[in-house]
C-alpha cells in the first residue's frame, strides 16, 4: 500500500513523541538506559565501540520494522472488528 493511511499515521509520530517526553516512566527508563550505555561504552575498546553501535543501529532497525508490523495489525483488527459490529 503505497498511500496507505496506516503509513501516514507512522509517519506523523509528534504526538507520541509528546506523550513519550511527558511519561514519567518512560523518561525514567530512558535515562537509566542512557546512564548505564555510557558507562559500559566507556569500558570498550575502539573496535568493541563501532561493533556495539552497528548493533545498536541494527537493533533500533529491527524494532521500527516489527513496530510498523504491530501497528499495522493492530489496526487491522479494529477495522475487522469495526466492520464486524457494523454488519452483524
Amino acid at each position: 500500500m503505497e498511500h496507505s493511511v496506516i503509513e501516514l499515521i507512522l509517519k506523523s509520530d509528534e504526538t507520541i513523541n509528546d506523550g513519550l517526553q511527558a511519561d514519567k516512566t518512560y523518561c525514567k527508563a530512558s535515562e537509566k538506559a542512557s546512564k548505564l550505555y555510557e558507562k559500559l561504552r566507556a569500558t570498550l575498546s575502539e573496535e568493541q565501540k563501532d561493533w556495539f553501535d552497528r548493533f545498536l543501529d541494527w537493533e533500533a532497525e529491527q524494532e521500527e520494522v516489527k513496530k510498523r508490523k504491530i501497528f499495522a495489525c493492530g489496526v487491522k483488527y479494529g477495522v475487522r472488528l469495526v466492520a464486524e459490529c457494523m454488519f452483524d
